[in-house]
């Protein structure tokens, strides 16, 4: 049996699949009360996937996952990708160090 095996590029989220609709989806997973610590890299990575229509996110708890995921694919049907996207990265915390060059 022949493996390849390629290391993810840095930021790479722990969660990647489709959703039910066929949708890139990207989660980063943070323990309670942690989702401050997303990293520069992280960050950068979920971003630019929402720019490309993907579902991505940070979470430290399911119930938070399922309402973005609500949230999100009401805005979509309801108001375009524009919305759902702005809503997308309206939740995304931003690392410390973005924060103070801006």
């Amino acid at each position: 049996m022949y493996t390849y095996n390629t290391p993810a590029p840095k930021g790479f989220p722990d969660v990647c699949g489709l959703g039910p609709n066929g949708e890139p989806v990207f989660i980063e997973l943070k323990a309670k009360g942690k989702r401050s610590t997303l990293r520069i890299e992280q960050y950068q990575f979920l971003k630019s996937a929402i720019e490309r229509q993907a579902f991505a996110v940070c979470i430290d708890d399911i119930d938070d996952l399922a309402t973005q995921y609500q949230t999100y694919t009401s805005l979509l049907k309801d108001s375009g990708y524009k919305e759902a996207a702005k809503y997308l990265l309206s939740r995304l915390p931003v690392p410390k160090v973005l924060n103070r060059a801006r």
